[in-house]
């Protein structure tokens, strides 16, 4: 349905129309599948599959509406009526309020780079008995 809503299959039937065109109707054939691959993948967001690790059996929205009544004392029914956007925003800020995770943009990450490989040349300077060369 998403496919219909942001155009991508009317401009996937086009494509499929005009490689018609040119006669290579297996490539339009196996684009028409790829995309009908892609459209029911479900999203992995709903479900802990995380790559070399033990999968967990409450899948993230389970999780997502347990941590909302939890942390932010929400009834069920708020929490099943929050919209999917807040609550990820909401997990987020109880996440970096908890210190769990912190944000932080390419500008601030490249600073601490700096600071750290300062700090790192600094501590080379010093000789054994904590003096400064």
């Amino acid at each position: 349905m998403q496919g219909l809503a942001d155009m991508a299959f009317t401009k996937e039937m086009r494509f499929l129309r005009w490689m018609g065109r040119l006669r290579n109707k297996l490539k339009a054939m196996m684009t028409f599948v790829d995309y009908l691959t892609k459209a029911m993948n479900e999203p992995s967001l709903f479900f802990n599959k995380i790559d070399n690790q033990k999968p967990v059996s409450m899948n993230n929205l389970h999780y997502l509406k347990v941590a909302l009544m939890s942390k932010l004392h929400m009834s069920k029914e708020q929490a099943m009526d929050t919209p999917f956007g807040e609550a990820i925003f909401d997990m987020a800020a109880i996440g970096e309020s908890e210190g769990a995770c912190g944000f932080v943009t390419d500008a601030h990450a490249e600073a601490g780079e700096a600071a750290r490989r300062q700090w790192e040349r600094k501590q080379k300077e010093t000789t054994d008995n904590g003096q400064r060369n």
